[in-house]
């Protein structure tokens, strides 16, 4: 995602995985894998997310699986970066949970 600075704890890549799986990847030098969400709207065995697309400001993250679904995720604070001091703790944060689901 081209508007979000490169950082350890900022998610800048979106990869579609096996079962329908959507991870998140800082792509630092010293990144990581940071989330991970199911976007697929069925559960079922063999079904994945075969198309994906973003807007411009890396706002929403649109995805289609294989049953014909598309959903819209609102992902502008996702996998951002948690400001200093926020006292925030514990392994996952507010911004790694799953994005809200704009429209299926």
């Amino acid at each position: 995602m081209q508007t979000r600075r490169c950082d350890k704890n900022v998610g800048n890549l979106v990869a579609a995985g096996a079962g329908g799986w959507i991870c998140i990847w800082s792509v630092h030098p010293r990144g990581k894998m940071i989330a991970y969400f199911n976007a697929c709207k069925r559960k079922d065995s063999g079904d994945f997310v075969s198309t994906m697309a973003r807007d411009k400001d890396d706002c929403f993250l649109v995805t289609g699986d294989t049953h014909g679904y598309i959903r819209v995720w609102d992902i502008a604070k996702y996998c951002q970066a948690e400001e200093e001091g926020s006292g925030k703790t514990g392994k996952q944060t507010d911004s790694q949970r799953k994005p809200s689901l704009v429209r299926q």
